[in-house]
């Protein structure tokens, strides 16, 4: 997926609304239609998560943050940074 895929999927997710660039994105409703993440909405153009599409949503809100570490050659961590909530490195 494209972040601008992520990024329909969500708003099908979160607003029973037609997207604001929906006719510039109907590939993608088609795609997502054909995987079964989304489904038809109440009103013409608007669309909805089915429970797969929620599922892929709730496992990409669930996604960790990256880590950036240093590595030697043969593979050992050198150091590893992480931003923390109070945006201190550690």
């Amino acid at each position: 997926m494209t972040p601008n895929d992520i990024e329909i999927l969500i708003h099908c997710h979160v607003s029973p609304a037609p997207h604001p660039r929906y006719e510039y994105i109907t590939d993608v409703i088609r795609q997502l239609l054909t995987s079964d993440l989304i489904q038809h909405g109440d009103e013409p153009n608007s669309f909805r998560t089915t429970e797969r599409g929620a599922a892929h949503v709730e496992q990409l809100c669930d996604t960790p943050w990256p880590v950036q570490a240093w590595v030697r050659a043969d593979g050992e961590v050198i150091k590893c940074y992480y931003v923390t909530e109070s945006n201190s490195e550690t």
